[in-house]
């Protein structure tokens, strides 16, 4: 009566057992995700496991992945073509559900080097030895020093509570904790409470009371700002919090949903005040010169530490890494970078070349509606041709006119026409996909990143194949060694076909359905630029915006498609008569 089954049946195992009249038992055999990564980190198994990557440009943001997974791996990141997914692969536990996103964006890299992976940048020694020796906050026998230590779970932050702890115990000092690790497995808020104070033992519960800390040291600002950890702060705490925007559950159910990263900063800042708080970029730190965002925490501490917040010396948690024996250069390379960072900012940043740095540069370039159209026409003419994008800077620059004689918010507009119509243009099809997938540049960088025996595969579902459906009903996914690469370059070359009577993947519902769109969405800014006035600049904008909203690949975008082409025929009505504009049905 005992029967084994793939964990995708358990939804099917659950309903049949729910009709089952009397006792049973469902067991789940899963290695724990935290114990996972640590065992993959140390070599000692699933070492051979591929390393799961998202093509940025080719990632639609859609967030099907996130809904298929809800995995807080998949992350958001802002970039010139609009919000995308990318895989945290310091928190990665290789359970591929993420790929159950309807998307042709994933490549999995086999043979991927480790060391490839985790470049270290080295502190010179002469640059530590010249930092300033902090001092110590002070503590007391009648009143414990309080430390909060808030994160996310699997991140390395009941080790660094440790560290502070043992470093305490080292100076002779009393010390109590308690770790709440009660959601570490699912990526929930993990908090550590230290008590440390001169003497021989501390009086009274490990717990921090409310209003009892006087440091909190997070490692994300969602834990930093949840209500629990505020609370136990005291009027004059200090804290250092990571800039990390770990994604939450309302991320993992709706990816439209924005990280409400103001207002955890403004709960913060009315607890403390802005001077108290300290912000440091840490998991850029560690990505950029330890190759592993684990070490995130360390920095953090090196920073409090740096600031004189914390209540042990520097050469007190330099010895406790060394006692614990784990990754003790690593850690202790961490502990510097954040000592660094704290004491000499400029320096620390110019020793690091952070790509996603230059990629937020260049999006505040393109905050200029100038800038952003040449851009995209550039873009465009690679996309197609340069009549593509000559048709592209007519309908901007009609719509940039007509703003200017209409008045209001002129730069609002002329930026998102910009943006918006090229997306409305340059669609994802199987020609801009195979593009993207083979552009040398990209294949070069993953190389570069993962070593030279590293091999991509590719992982797409083609329309042009015999349909093998997944439990939903979707086209099931394909794996795509290197070889597909030729395919993909000969396909790129085919592109000069997109749309015409020689296109083979024209008559794909998809492809018909986003002509349609776009025809319509073209012909409605021509409307908006010939008649824009002052009081339909709104109606305007919410027109011009509606490709944001149509995103993502076969069903995930086609309910989308649907909806934008209804609501364009709607606002619409504001420029031209209903009768004169093209519907669902008679449009060809």
């Amino acid at each position: 009566g005992i029967r084994l089954g793939d964990r995708d049946d358990l939804d099917e195992v659950m309903r049949v057992f729910r009709e089952h009249r009397g006792v049973s038992a469902i067991v789940y055999d899963q290695i724990c995700a935290t114990e996972k990564r640590r065992l993959r980190r140390r070599g000692a198994r699933f070492a051979d496991e591929p390393v799961v990557t998202i093509h940025e440009r080719i990632c639609d943001g859609c967030g099907d992945c996130s809904v298929q997974s809800h995995c807080s791996a998949v992350r958001q990141v802002d970039t010139i073509f609009g919000s995308k997914r990318r895989i945290d692969e310091s928190s990665c536990n290789t359970d591929l559900s993420c790929m159950d996103g309807y998307c042709p964006s994933f490549v999995t890299i086999e043979n991927a080097e480790a060391a490839s992976r985790a470049r270290a940048v080295p502190l010179p020694r002469a640059l530590l030895d010249a930092l300033p020796e902090p001092r110590r906050a002070a503590c007391s026998p009648g009143r414990p020093f309080g430390i909060v230590l808030a994160g996310v779970g699997g991140s390395g932050l009941v080790t660094a509570g440790s560290v502070l702890a043992s470093a305490a115990l080292h100076e002779g000092l009393a010390v109590t904790q308690l770790d709440n690790t009660g959601l570490a497995r699912k990526g929930g808020e993990v908090t550590t409470h230290l008590r440390i104070a001169e003497g021989q033992r501390i009086e009274g519960a490990s717990r921090i009371p409310v209003g009892g800390a006087d440091l909190l040291i997070a490692g994300d600002l969602a834990s930093a700002a949840s209500p629990g950890v505020v609370a136990r702060l005291a009027s004059g705490a200090r804290a250092v919090v990571s800039n990390e925007a770990t994604p939450m559950l309302e991320q993992a159910l709706d990816p439209d949903a924005p990280l409400p990263v103001a207002a955890w900063r403004a709960r913060l800042e009315r607890r403390l005040g802005s001077e108290a708080i300290a912000i440091v970029d840490a998991p850029a730190i560690a990505r950029q010169a330890l190759g592993d965002t684990l070490y995130a925490n360390m920095i953090v501490i090196g920073a409090a530490a740096q600031r004189g917040l914390l209540p042990v010396s520097v050469a007190a948690v330099e010895h406790a890494i060394r006692e614990r024996g784990i990754s003790v250069e690593t850690n202790l390379a961490a502990f510097s970078w954040g000592r660094l960072a704290a004491a000499q900012p400029q320096k620390a940043a110019a020793m690091l070349e952070d790509p996603a740095a230059a990629g937020r540069d260049r999006i505040d370039e393109l905050a200029d509606p100038d800038a952003a159209a040449a851009y995209f026409a550039a873009e465009l003419e690679r996309y197609q041709d340069r009549r593509l994008a000559d048709r592209y800077r007519a309908l901007v620059h009609g719509v940039v006119r007509a703003a200017q004689r209409a008045g209001g918010d002129e730069a609002g507009l002329a930026l998102a026409v910009a943006r918006n119509a090229f997306d409305a243009l340059a669609i994802k099809d199987e020609y801009e996909v195979a593009r993207l997938a083979s552009d040398p540049h990209y294949l070069s960088q993953l190389r570069q990143r993962y070593g030279a025996r590293a091999r991509p595969v590719f992982h797409f579902a083609p329309a042009w194949l015999p349909r093998r459906a997944t439990r939903d009903g979707r086209r099931r996914k394909l794996r795509f060694g290197a070889w597909i690469l030729v395919v993909l370059r000969v396909l790129a070359r085919m592109r000069r076909l997109r749309g015409s009577v020689l296109d083979p993947f024209a008559w794909q519902s998809e492809r018909i359905a986003q002509r349609r769109f776009t025809r319509l969405y073209c012909q409605g800014l021509e409307r908006i630029a010939a008649s824009l006035d002052s009081g339909r600049v709104a109606a305007a904008l919410e027109f011009v915006r509606l490709p944001e909203g149509v995103r993502g690949y076969g069903p995930v975008r086609m309910p989308r498609l649907q909806t934008a082409m209804q609501e364009a025929q709607r606002l619409l009505q504001d420029f031209e008569p209903r009768s004169a504009l093209p519907t669902l049905e008679n449009e060809r």
